[in-house]
């Protein structure tokens, strides 16, 4: 089975789920303002061109090769990606295997028939996450390192990424519901294809890791697609889509809707 390069695109969650459903469970659209919007396509592009995207099957002679070849990458509310995707407050990305009760993405399935990833996102949140991400133990806050709590909420998109590829060459480019049926034809699970548990060390700091067991299995792949994340951001975001272009259009679009919100109460309620 040969190599095979993924695809990534970036959508909103409001692209690809019926809108009655999102309207049914009064769910509020994702806020990204256009030109952040914008950077992070434009990152996503570069994220599909940097070879790591290039994925090669591990088990060939075990898992039949499957058909996936893209990955969506879903920025969502986060009442959306609590409600509706069933994840945890505070999670800021995942790889979603299975399938959340109301299959907004009709799978069908127990589990995810695609490859798919879910960021939370809302402008004043992510700024929230960047400037709580570099708060000293007072809670004061030193400008000139928002640069590096930005860069450390990018690399959130591809450490998600990094989880599907390690997901797809362990699973010979199947889905999580494929995989699921074969698993008594291939001996491994959800888990094991997920974290390489039984398949194949994890890679920390250039060097394979053996886990000792399933416990230590999941953290290796943590910090391993962490890695992994930081690296492809710093190839990625740089030049003109920088952390502090990112940053900026965050500030931006944060105080346009300030001011925003200002003449609105303005024209409501008029001074004397």
């Amino acid at each position: 089975m040969t190599a095979r390069t993924l695809q990534l695109t970036l959508r909103l969650l409001e692209e690809v789920v019926d809108p009655e459903l999102l309207e049914e469970l009064e769910l509020p659209p994702t806020w990204v303002p256009g030109p952040v919007l914008d950077f992070l396509r434009r990152g996503v592009a570069r994220m599909s061109a940097d070879p790591e995207m290039r994925v090669t099957p591990v088990s060939p002679g075990t898992v039949p090769p499957g058909e996936l070849s893209g990955v969506d990458i879903l920025l969502c509310s986060p009442a959306a990606f609590e409600e509706l995707l069933e994840q945890p407050a505070g999670v800021i990305g995942v790889h979603l295997v299975s399938t959340p009760d109301l299959d907004p993405f009709r799978d069908d399935s127990p589990h995810a028939r695609a490859y798919r990833v879910a960021i939370p996102f809302d402008a004043e949140m992510v700024m929230d996450r960047i400037r709580d991400a570099v708060a000293g133990f007072d809670g004061e806050i030193d400008e000139a390192d928002l640069v590096h709590g930005a860069m450390g909420w990018l690399v959130t998109l591809p450490h998600e990424v990094h989880h599907v590829l390690w997901f797809a060459g362990n699973g010979s480019f199947n889905s999580p519901a494929d995989l699921d049926v074969m698993e008594g034809e291939i001996g491994h699970d959800l888990f094991d294809l997920s974290t390489g548990y039984g398949i194949r060390p994890a890679l920390i700091d250039g060097a394979e890791v053996e886990p000792e067991d399933a416990e230590e299995a999941a953290l290796l792949m943590e910090e391993m697609v962490e890695q992994r994340g930081w690296v492809m951001a710093e190839r990625v975001f740089t030049g003109d889509l920088s952390p502090d272009r990112f940053l900026s259009l965050l500030g931006d679009a944060l105080a346009q809707k300030s001011e925003f919100a200002k003449k609105c109460i303005e024209k409501d309620f008029p001074e004397p």
